[in-house]
């Protein structure tokens, strides 16, 4: 596998990624691909996963201060469970030393939740009945110590 990450910081968000998302809902809040436009739009920071050429993850993100909020993150669906998701994290984390990272996630994305547990992240708090379908969102934090120079 050869792995390449495209980021905000130097490329434009690829429009054949945007293509295989549009007119469909993606996520348990039902995010559409006009808000991911959005993102995009309002030069919110992203990074995206490609393996050998063909993309397989992103993360929308915003940053504030000393604190990254992953707004949304995907692994296109024939690339799940292959540690893509793990290795894009893994580079934003990497990217940001000394950032507090938060997330959400849907409490029946057990997959998700063990990456993320994984990768450091701690429950910080719970939203009852948050997504449509009815379900908890657990929110989650990662705190690093601040890097000294």
């Amino acid at each position: 596998m050869r792995n390449v990450v495209l980021a905000s910081t130097d490329a434009e968000f690829p429009v054949a990624l945007l293509a295989s998302i549009n007119g469909r809902e993606v996520g348990p809040r039902e995010w559409s691909s006009q808000a991911i436009q959005s993102h995009i739009n309002s030069e919110h920071p992203w990074v995206v996963l490609t393996d050998e050429g063909r993309y397989t993850a992103f993360i929308l993100y915003v940053q504030f201060d000393d604190v990254i909020e992953v707004c949304y993150l995907e692994t296109l669906s024939h690339f799940r469970g292959q540690g893509q998701m793990k290795r894009l994290l893994g580079h934003l984390l990497g990217l940001h030393p000394g950032v507090r990272f938060w997330l959400d996630v849907h409490e029946s994305n057990q997959p998700a939740r063990l990456l993320y547990e994984e990768m450091g992240f701690k429950t910080s708090g719970l939203r009852k009945g948050y997504y449509r379908d009815g379900g908890d969102c657990f929110l989650l934090e990662r705190r690093e110590m601040p890097v000294s120079g």
